[in-house]
């Protein structure tokens, strides 16, 4: 067996779950699940571009997600494990450290006994900064983990434009409604509230461009789904180098 074959283990679990959400995001769009429908507004001239909702967002991506995020961090346990191994020490009852600041972690490096693995692998932990204020993507995966044992991780579905559509008036083109961003959207809705346009009439319907976003994940909202699971696994896999390249 390899250094770090635990470790490995449960990362390679966690992009393979990574690979069938993305296979799953990408059935659930075809299914075309929201309509933007023009709708007249009530007194006034203006239409009204509402979102509905033909297929919420299928549970079982909850699933999967709480399945990758808790591979990785079970990979920082077995990680701090095989490190005291390598050492020589017993690594029973050993686990990676967070701390809610700087000196909580330095309580935490000894409740979870990685300071068994010797000085330099502390010094490496605490370059890390696994604590609140610190490193906030690290923090973050800790803290989806222990949220994921209490809820699960419903992504949610931010609205993104409409592909190739171009409004307009007498005089020429009006609005081009490519590349909006706003989210979580929900059934009804209301993106825009516009006079009406030439081309558009009370009952069309578009299909909207979406992105589906971790909920919980308050590092950059801006992110997708899948591109935020990948950043968490670049990150694990990061640490993991750390160590290997310490051990020589």
């Amino acid at each position: 067996m390899t250094k770090f074959v635990g470790t490995e283990l449960k990362i390679s679990r966690a992009k393979s779950h990574i690979r069938e959400l993305e296979n799953q995001i990408v059935d659930y769009i075809k299914s075309k699940p929201f309509k933007v429908i023009v709708e007249k507004k009530i007194g006034s001239s203006n239409h009204l571009w509402t979102l509905r909702v033909k297929h919420e967002i299928p549970m079982l991506f909850a699933a999967i997600i709480g399945d990758v995020i808790h591979n990785l961090r079970a990979s920082l346990d077995l990680l701090a494990t095989e490190l005291v191994e390598f050492s020589g020490e017993d690594a029973k009852n050993v686990y990676f450290p967070f701390g809610n600041d700087a000196d909580g972690l330095e309580d935490m490096i000894k409740r979870r006994r990685i300071n068994k693995a010797g000085e330099g692998v502390v010094d490496i932990v605490r370059s890390l900064k696994p604590y609140i204020g610190g490193n906030t993507l690290l923090r973050s995966l800790h803290d989806l983990d222990i949220t994921d044992k209490h809820k699960s991780l419903v992504p949610v579905a931010h609205y993104a434009g409409i592909k190739n559509f171009h409004m307009t008036g007498a005089s020429g083109p009006l609005l081009t409604i490519e590349n909006l961003h706003c989210g979580p959207i929900r059934d009804g809705m209301v993106i825009m509230s516009l006079p009406p346009a030439g081309n558009v009439r009370v009952g069309q319907s578009f299909n909207p461009s979406l992105k589906l976003c971790l909920a919980e994940n308050a590092v950059d909202r801006d992110d997708g789904l899948i591109q935020t699971l990948n950043k968490y696994v670049k990150m694990v896999e990061e640490i993991l180098q750390k160590f290997k390249d310490h051990l020589g």
